[in-house]
């Protein structure tokens, strides 16, 4: 029970500094914090599409551009 506590604790800590991020324009930092969230919290599917949309507007070459693409399809996939 203890580390489920824990963990829940932690994840929320990961999207408030993904929300900071994000108020400071650091698209690679919200990023960062958006995965460790969502590594804790998976079904987030909010958090995922978040993720999905500041992985395409932030993209610098193709390959991150369709990391951003592929995680949105799969929130589509998911919540349909």
């Amino acid at each position: 029970v203890t580390h489920g506590w824990q963990v829940g604790r932690q994840a929320g800590a990961f999207l408030r500094e993904a929300d900071a991020a994000l108020e400071r324009k650091d698209a690679d930092r919200e990023i960062a914090y958006l995965q460790r969230y969502l590594r804790a919290r998976p079904t987030d599917l909010d958090a995922r599409e978040r993720l999905g949309r500041r992985r395409c507007e932030a993209s610098a070459s193709p390959k991150q551009l369709l990391e951003g693409y592929l995680t949105l399809q799969d929130v589509l996939r998911q919540d349909g």
